[in-house]
């Protein structure tokens, strides 16, 4: 059991380490949290947050209780961006169905010719649509999947796509001591300005 649980760690910090973290792939929107308090954890906090966000992290998530809520967030950040977002969570605490979206606006941006000329004002954004299941397999194992609709705009381009998340959680025989893991953003996009779009692949 010892050794078995030895593998399990160093597979999880090896699949973490190969995760992307640059900021040369499409769609950061899918790196930042639609949550307050996941983002105050340094989005690890999909299992203690009590809203209805919680799936999005991990698709495990959405079944530890049972809840039933809608939930609404709207961020600002510098230069007009915003980040808002909206979910619906429905946990039965043997399964449970989620539904939201996140929006992200950078606001208005100067477009440009490659010598220079001002081209006008031009308003990127992206959009993800999210449906996410969970189920609960016995009380120590759980499980769950989401499916994203993507929506990238810069300009007078657009690309579409979509991607899948995979989420898993262990209850182990210790008293207050949990495993987690989710592998995110799995999936492709149609080109933007002929050039293929990488999503942020997670683990």
């Amino acid at each position: 059991m010892k050794k078995r649980l030895i593998i399990a760690i160093i597979c999880l910090l090896v699949v973490g380490l190969w995760a992307d973290t640059s900021g040369e792939y499409g769609l950061q929107i899918f790196k930042i949290s639609s949550d307050a308090d996941q983002a105050a954890m340094g989005g690890t906090g999909a299992f203690y947050a009590n809203n209805s966000f919680r799936f999005m992290a991990n698709p495990a998530a959405g079944n530890i209780n049972n809840y039933k809520g809608l939930n609404f967030n709207q961020n600002y950040w510098i230069f007009d961006t915003s980040l808002n977002s909206l979910s619906y969570l429905n946990s039965k605490g043997k399964y449970s169905f989620g539904i939201g979206y996140r929006y992200l606006d950078y606001g208005a941006l100067d477009g440009a010719t490659d010598d220079g000329q001002f081209t006008g004002k031009f308003y990127p954004m992206d959009l993800i649509v999210t449906t996410g299941i969970s189920y609960r397999i016995n009380p120590s194992h759980y499980v769950g999947i989401n499916v994203n609709g993507i929506y990238e705009k810069i300009d007078i381009e657009s690309a579409l796509g979509g991607s899948v998340d995979l989420g898993y959680r262990y209850v182990t025989m210790l008293s207050g001591v949990e495993l987690a893991a989710a592998v995110k953003n799995m999936g492709k996009t149609n080109k933007l300005y002929n050039e293929d779009i990488d999503l942020p692949f997670t683990a």
